[in-house]
């Protein structure tokens, strides 16, 4: 059954695969870093299109790969993206799963969704897996769906700093430029 739900996530999300795979494909070949483009599916994000940059370590992950919604950067990027309301909302019920844990965790959702707002794209320094860095950035489509793009790697390549002065602002770019193919499509 969680097949069949990706695929059908896969499948109904067509059109905005095709427009963003150039553009996420440039990125990736420009920072040689996996690169994916994701929708929610319950706590989790779900890879709908992903691309490799030519880079010999990498993240590996491919479409109906899973990454969880309140660590990951694609995930922290799609809570920023989301109306404030629904957001309290999703977090009220992932919360009691998070036990002691929940207030860090919480900090640094808010941390993104703050992120988000002033500079387009939010970070992820070891949240999902402590050796794994990445920043992600949502994309609104005009009738209402919300997506979310992620670029990720080591951590000891993709430092902060990195991601903040550098590949952060692309990816931003890289989403409004998704959200304009969308608006035209």
């Amino acid at each position: 059954p969680a097949l069949m739900r990706a695929g059908f996530v896969a499948l109904a999300n067509l059109d905005i695969r095709e427009l963003a795979r150039a553009p996420l494909r440039r990125l990736a070949q420009g920072s040689s870093f996996n690169v994916g483009l994701g929708v929610r599916d319950r706590n989790s994000m779900v890879y709908i299109e992903t691309c490799e940059g030519d880079s010999m370590i990498g993240l590996r992950l491919f479409a109906g790969s899973r990454v969880p919604l309140v660590t990951s950067a694609m995930g922290r990027a799609y809570l920023a993206g989301l109306p404030a309301d629904e957001r309290a909302e999703v977090l009220a019920q992932i919360k009691p799963s998070f036990g002691e844990a929940w207030p860090a965790i919480e900090e640094q959702v808010n941390a993104a969704v703050k992120s988000v707002e002033a500079h387009g794209f939010c970070l992820s320094i070891g949240g999902w897996r402590s050796e794994i860095n990445g920043v992600g950035a949502p994309i609104r489509t005009g009738d209402g769906k919300l997506f979310a793009i992620n670029l990720g790697g080591p951590a000891y390549v993709l430092r902060a700093e990195t991601l903040t002065g550098d590949f952060g602002p692309r990816l931003a770019e890289t989403a409004r430029e998704i959200e304009k193919a969308l608006a035209f499509n």
